[in-house]
């Protein structure tokens, strides 16, 4: 109980000044909250299956399930992104994001893109942690080129 609570405090005082958008709460799509979100903001995404495709636009933000406030891994399987085998990656990375564009905590399924059906990364460095790849219909989970 102490690990969590310090882990909460630890992010709350880290983001002090950094805006706070909860998915579905503040914005009804991940996507949107990654469009709200500026450099240095954080996207939480409450436990559900999400059917979208995201793109972090360049954008030094956090996208995570609510691992990232309680270091609870059993979020990872509660919060689904779900590409709806639409012929594009789950997730996109391919405008300069470095390692302050952080995704963690998340099932990627049904992504079908023919370089990689779960995380796209084009000349980019992002932070992926503790991400689970269900059914992703493509020889790749993850593409970094």
């Amino acid at each position: 109980m102490k690990v969590k609570i310090f882990f909460l405090m630890l992010f709350v005082v880290i983001n002090l000044s950094a805006l706070l958008i909860n998915i579905p709460g503040d914005q009804p799509t991940i996507q949107a909250g990654i469009n709200m979100a500026a450099d240095g903001d954080n996207v939480l995404v409450q436990p559900g299956t999400f059917v979208e495709n995201i793109d972090f636009a360049g954008k030094a933000i956090t996208v995570a399930s609510l691992l990232l406030t309680t270091q609870d891994t059993t979020y990872i399987s509660q919060t689904t992104i779900d590409g709806n085998s639409n012929g594009n990656s789950v997730v996109t990375f391919d405008q300069s994001e470095a390692s302050a564009a952080v995704l963690t905590g998340f099932t990627l399924t049904n992504g079908s893109n023919t370089w990689a059906g779960g995380v796209y990364c084009s000349g980019v460095s992002p932070t992926l942690s503790y991400l689970s790849f269900q059914p992703i219909m493509a020889e790749k989970l993850l593409d970094f080129t």
